[in-house]
């Protein structure tokens, strides 16, 4: 799913319209009191290998060197209630992830596009109950993460 950086600037617009309609609903008890709060985020991730005979196969000319480059861009917004605590999260994030080399040819797995990589709204305290929903595209965690969780590798 490759996108460009002016669809996710669209894509973020539209997660920060959808968020603003649940808080109008969530704010309705305070709306006095409710205010937001924005945040960006970023991270760049950047390794160079040299590689001798890539495929340990002599008889081939592969000695060069490759470089993996991870770029992530998110935007996140929060509507607080008068005790700051979060109503309601909205979070999105991009990811673009490329390979380079010198005299060696990238896999083909290993090229990518901006993509969509989390996008998801967090309502907290639904009509006054104890739950929270949260919905979207999300990194998975759970307990120490040997069964379900993102791998972080860069």
């Amino acid at each position: 799913m490759g996108i460009s950086v002016k669809s996710f600037r669209i894509l973020m617009v539209l997660a920060l319209l959808i968020g603003m309609g649940v808080s109008s609903v969530c704010a309705e008890d305070h709306p006095e009191f409710s205010q937001w709060s924005f945040k960006l985020t970023g991270e760049e991730r950047f390794r160079a290998e040299y590689k001798k005979d890539f495929d340990f196969n002599q008889s081939r000319k592969d000695n060069g060197s490759q470089f993996y480059h991870r770029f992530r861009l998110g935007g996140a917004t929060s509507l607080m209630d008068e005790y700051l605590k979060s109503k309601v999260d909205i979070f999105i994030e991009g990811l673009d992830a490329q390979t380079g080399s010198h005299q060696i040819k990238a896999a083909a797995n290993q090229v990518d596009d901006f993509d969509l990589h989390q996008a998801y709204v967090n309502v907290h305290n639904i009509l006054g109950s104890d739950f929270d929903i949260k919905a979207g595209r999300q990194e998975l965690k759970y307990g120490k993460g040997r069964l379900i969780a993102a791998a972080d590798v860069g």
